[in-house]
């Protein structure tokens, strides 16, 4: 059995590659209600609170790729239920455009895109306890319609004016495309640790640090064999896997190392890329 990532464990900023930086800037400041933490030319850091959760950076001419591994969409994690009624509410008045809304048992999800087509899910967990499982104890997310009504019930009850993502919201997840789902659970589970929680016929699989349901998603729905973009194309550049100091971080670079994947030093940590080219960050 392969060492176990340490379950303190959490995803960090997701990095994304863009030709609009003002576009972007705006759909995550004014409709999603992130705070712009940092801002140049051609960068820029939003976040809740002090902590960065989206870095875009300005490629001019860069281009989408549509059939290509990268980024299904990225995870918005909020504090409670209410804050989930708070921001939907928002988004409404925004008339921003919902691609879906769903139950999964573990989690009530939201789901949009940014202004780049880059998915998004907006989320909060319901109570570990709540969680469905099967006989053996094993994790059984789904896909149920979403209550509105118990969830519209939170906001008439804790009406006040939008003001923002809360300062506790996170990146919960996020969930990648792959050219092999194996291969690629593979790499997510016996080289970087991480539990498998949840593999599902129609080509997905879901991992974990700790007990959570998911900080990793995977699927081959676009094909097995999908090829990773070219370098500088719109989309993923890389998500921060955040480790809980340099000691654990470094366990797992080594991890990595032995497996014979590359581990580059970057900005704020040390990259690595699954096998399919999907980047990874590994910081502390």
């Amino acid at each position: 059995m392969s060492e176990l990532i340490d379950p303190a464990t959490r995803i960090g900023a997701v990095h994304l590659v863009t030709a609009t930086l003002e576009q972007q800037i705006d759909f995550y400041h004014s409709a999603l209600g992130m705070k712009i933490l940092q801002q140049s030319d051609q960068a820029a850091s939003l976040g809740a609170a002090n902590r960065p959760l989206i870095v875009l950076t300005e490629v001019p001419g860069a281009k989408r790729v549509r059939r290509a591994t990268g980024l299904y969409h990225l995870a918005v994690r909020v504090s409670s239920q209410l804050e989930l009624a708070r921001t939907l509410a928002h988004l409404a008045d925004t008339e921003a455009a919902f691609e879906g809304m769903a139950n999964h048992g573990v989690s009530e999800s939201l789901y949009l895109h940014d202004a780049d087509k880059n998915g998004i899910e907006i989320y909060c967990d319901r109570p570990m306890v709540d969680w469905p499982r099967g006989a053996q104890g094993q994790l059984k997310m789904d896909t149920l319609p979403l209550d509105l009504d118990n969830l519209m019930d939170e906001l008439a009850a804790n009406a006040h004016p939008w003001d923002g993502l809360h300062p506790q919201t996170d990146i919960g997840h996020v969930h990648l495309r792959v050219g092999q789902l194996n291969e690629a659970q593979q790499f997510y589970q016996q080289v970087l640790g991480l539990t498998l929680t949840q593999h599902m016929v129609s080509g997905a699989a879901f991992l974990a640090a700790g007990n959570y349901h998911h900080h990793v998603g995977i699927n081959t729905w676009l094909g097995a064999g999908t090829p990773p973009p070219p370098p500088d194309s719109i989309g993923l550049c890389w998500f921060e896997l955040c480790l809980p100091n340099q000691t654990e971080r470094d366990k797992v670079a080594d991890r990595v190392r032995t497996a014979g994947v590359a581990v580059e030093e970057a900005v704020g940590g040390l990259l690595v890329c699954d096998p399919s080219r999907n980047g990874v960050l590994l910081t502390y």
